[in-house]
């Protein structure tokens, strides 16, 4: 199920153990009849409900295979956290490796805003 921008919590868990994500760093051809598209880079999700309370979702790509993500805890007295891996690009799919675990993300484009689904979850981010 869509939620928008809200980060469920089986998408801390999976994606990035126990926190959102920051994934992807290349230039890659979405389809040979599709402009190439930069993952590379900075990205951001707006602010989210979440059960934790508000949060926002930074994540970057970098040029050497590196992912960071850090979840920013807007109203609630926790600590921001963060999660560094390394991924690869496998089609429109994501493989990330974080603290010993392996996920597979599928990714879109819905006109500037990158789509990262797991399972049911949906994560929008968009370039900083």
């Amino acid at each position: 199920m869509d939620k928008g921008t809200a980060v469920p919590r089986s998408a801390f868990r999976r994606f990035a153990g126990s926190v959102v994500f920051s994934t992807v760093a290349v230039v890659l051809g979405c389809d040979a009849s599709s402009e190439r598209v930069s993952l590379i880079g900075e990205w951001q999700s707006d602010e989210s409900p979440s059960q934790f309370g508000t949060v926002v979702t930074r994540v970057r790509f970098g040029e050497d295979g590196t992912y960071s993500s850090t979840v920013t805890f807007i109203d609630a007295p926790l600590p921001s956290r963060t999660v560094d891996g390394t991924y690869q690009l496998e089609g429109h799919s994501i493989l990330a490796t974080a603290a010993g675990r392996k996920h597979s993300i599928r990714f879109s484009f819905e006109g500037e805003v990158l789509v990262l689904t797991e399972g049911s979850d949906v994560f929008r981010v968009r370039r900083q």
